[in-house]
């Protein structure tokens, strides 16, 4: 039996043409008489390859440069190499190359792949969970990390276990935060040669936009076979943690379902959050293969929480009859929209928790508990920290008891917590909060908590809600972002330059598979929004109205890079009514005060809110500005005869009076869509639902009496 081969070794020059190199893997070359394990570079061994029969020496003069592109992890940069040689060894019989590939490490059959020492070529290179990066972090505090500083600290730099060196010895040295057992590990494996291994670091946030010295990253580098399954490896990552999307329907013209579906799958967005069960939007998601979490309006609440056959009714309208009738593939059920808002004081505080729990009762006897779960989105202030750091996370003391009682049943029920993050709103709501630190580039100020960096709110507002759930018990309870996004009009810090910038950092993270120094695996994050709300609430600010990535009719208002080098895709298929639009007479004079009358009834019955000070429109002159508000009346009224009198100051148009960033809407022909959907059942809006709830209250009351 054959002797084991010693540890293959590192050094910066090829033992045969003395060239220097960076990166390398070594082999004997029995073949050509060489028993010892010499490094050598490919050069060397495909020349020594071709002239077998040449000899060595005529090989020689035939190597040009250093051809080794070979990338290594910098997961230990105190390993020191060894500067001796191996002993001489007898050839191996019959060598196997584990991998086909030119200097991948080729021993005797059934011999342990050699180790290679890792050599530091990234500065950024990739990085395991049990000790992340933290350039662009948020300050955390975390357990195993401590724990591991500990072990270091006790003086051990030698395993504490024997593992195997595979995929699953990994798993355990990282398991137990066993530092020098995952050093030793690395460096008894060719990294890029053990796809098993490689798909380890990847599982535990290892990172493959790092480059080395010559602008290549692990991928580059990675063997051609390795590249393949790295790559299907990213892939299914990227459909696992998919790409969700918030849809209003706060519209006066809105898009026609079918072709808001068709924007969803062409822009790659596999989850959606609907903020009511509109029917037709339920129906036209049916077998499109994109994930629906369907929400109940807070007005609703009440009605819910008082009947258990009120919650019945509702998932068997809004949800069994589109999961059984048409496939829809509905996830979850959001109770409430941020019924703890600060701002709402105690109007939902007393039916929230009881309406969940009816609908998830209701959820379980139409047999859907465990394929949908019942949730409720949660705005960011039910949590805060005294300290000012994301450690001091708590609950609001007037909510905590009810929050604690919440969670707990969602977590008994395997449903995940949702809450919605603005940074946007931090921005705007202080005057000295600091621009920066609203966005992902890491040009901000960071903030220190303990032994972590915060760069972005973001990861401090979501790492916040972690402490407070770890303070009350909930380590591991899964959070969801059910909002997150930035506005681009109705008000100087929302525009598209902010907005762009803002969603493409928030994109690259999801893409890149990044999450929070509390918790690196990214949570589930739904943008807000896919398109602008004309007719949304606008109390919150004018920008209410402009949070999407598209304008109301799908039209794209700035590009992002989604991911494979696809940019965004505008709606397709959309009817327009006809080219005409509403302006201010040029007889008429802006000093007349029928001018301000005529504008103050357009605006409030039509959307201007991109009039406003520091917004798209705000520049315009007083005759632009009339007209900018009566077209939009005009507009919103479906062009029709007398909109676009005015007292005699209004007058139709055919030639576009958009200007400079600012425009002058035509609206989505909505005829069209009443006309290709008049055959089927009308959905149920919140209006009716609401009266449907209070009837259905008011019988199981009555029954209740009369019993």
């Amino acid at each position: 039996m054959n002797p084991e081969p010693p540890p293959f070794q590192e050094a910066n020059r090829c033992d045969v043409c003395k060239c220097s190199f960076t990166a390398f893997r070594r082999r004997p070359l029995p073949q050509f008489g060489i028993h010892t394990n010499v490094r050598v570079c490919s050069d060397c061994f495909n020349s020594f390859s071709r002239s077998q029969d040449d000899g060595l020496n005529a090989s020689v003069g035939r190597i040009n440069n250093v051809a080794e592109n070979v990338s290594r992890l910098d997961i230990n940069g105190d390993v020191e190499d060894n500067p001796d040689l191996n002993p001489p060894q007898p050839p191996p019989t019959n060598p196997e190359c584990k991998c086909g590939m030119p200097l991948c490490i080729c021993v005797a059959s059934l011999t342990p792949a050699a180790a290679v020492p890792m050599q530091t070529v990234c500065s950024s290179s990739i990085t395991l969970n049990a000790k992340p990066k933290k350039a662009d972090a948020i300050p955390r505090q975390r357990r195993s990390t401590q724990d591991s500083r500990q072990g270091s600290a006790s003086g051990s730099d030698k395993p504490q276990a024997d593992y195997e060196v595979n995929g699953e010895g990994l798993r355990e040295a990282i398991k137990n935060a066993d530092i020098a057992g995952v050093k030793d590990l690395l460096n008894k494996a060719a990294v890029f040669n053990q796809t098993e291994i490689a798909f380890v670091l990847m599982d535990h946030g290892a990172r493959l936009d790092c480059k080395n010295s010559q602008g290549e990253t692990p991928l580059d580098c990675a063997p051609v076979t390795l590249q393949y399954k790295m790559k299907m490896k990213m892939e299914e990552a990227l459909q696992g943690l998919g790409l969700g999307v918030n849809l209003g329907t706060r519209a006066t013209h809105p898009l026609p379902p079918e072709i808001v579906v068709k924007m969803l799958k062409d822009n790659g967005f596999n989850k959606v959050k609907l903020f009511e069960a509109d029917h037709q939007a339920l129906k036209a998601l049916g077998n499109s293969g994109i994930q629906v979490m369907v929400g109940i309006p807070n007005e609703l609440l009440e009605p819910l929480a008082s009947s258990v056959q009120a919650a019945i009714n509702w998932v068997s309208q809004n949800v069994s009859t589109f999961v059984t009738s048409y496939s829809t593939d509905i996830r979850y059920v959001a109770v409430g929209n941020e019924p703890f808002l600060k701002q709402y004081g105690e109007k939902f505080t007393q039916t929230t928790f009881p309406a969940l729990q009816n609908i998830q009762a209701a959820l379980i006897k139409a047999g859907l508990g465990r394929r949908v779960k019942a949730t409720v989105p949660l705005n960011a202030d039910v949590y805060q920290t005294d300290s000012g750091l994301p450690s001091g996370g708590d609950f609001r003391a007037n909510i905590r008891d009810l929050m604690v009682s919440m969670i707990k049943f969602l977590n008994d029920n395997g449903a995940p917590l949702i809450v919605n993050i603005y940074p946007f709103l931090s921005l705007n709501s202080d005057p000295n909060f600091p621009v920066d630190y609203a966005f992902f580039d890491g040009a901000a100020s960071p903030v220190v908590d303990g032994s972590t960096t915060y760069t972005n709110v973001f990861e401090a507002n979501y790492d916040t809600l972690i402490s407070a759930l770890e303070k009350n018990g909930f380590s591991n309870m899964p959070v969801i972002v059910g909002e997150v996004g930035w506005p681009t009009d109705g008000d100087p810090n929302a525009n598209s330059k902010n907005a762009q910038k803002f969603n493409q950092g928030l994109i690259n993270r999801i893409f890149q598979g990044r999450g929070t120094p509390k918790r690196p695996t990214p949570p589930d994050i739904y943008i807000f929004s896919l398109i602008d709300e004309d007719a949304k609430s606008i109390d919150p600010g004018r920008f209410e109205r402009h949070w999407g990535i598209f304008y109301f009719d799908g039209v794209v208002k700035y590009q992002l890079q989604m991911g494979n080098n696809k940019s965004l895709i505008p709606a397709k298929g959309v009817k327009y009514y006809p080219r005409r639009w509403c302006v201010m007479s040029p007889q008429a004079l802006p000093t007349d005060p029928n001018v301000n009358n005529g504008v103050s009834y357009a605006c409030q019955h039509a959307d201007c809110t991109g009039l406003g000070y520091g917004s798209s429109c705000g520049f315009l002159d007083a005759r632009a500005n009339a007209s900018y508000a009566f077209n939009m009346y005009y507009q919103t009224m479906n062009q029709s005869a007398g909109a676009c009198s005015f007292n005699n100051l209004g007058i139709i148009t055919t030639t576009d009076p958009s200007q400079d960033g600012c425009r002058f809407e035509i609206m989505i022909d909505i005829s069209k869509t009443k006309e290709k959907t008049s055959g089927s059942s009308p959905s149920m809006g919140p209006t009716l639902q609401k009266v449907m709830g209070l009837i259905l209250f008011a019988v199981a009351w009555i029954i209740s009496f009369a019993t």
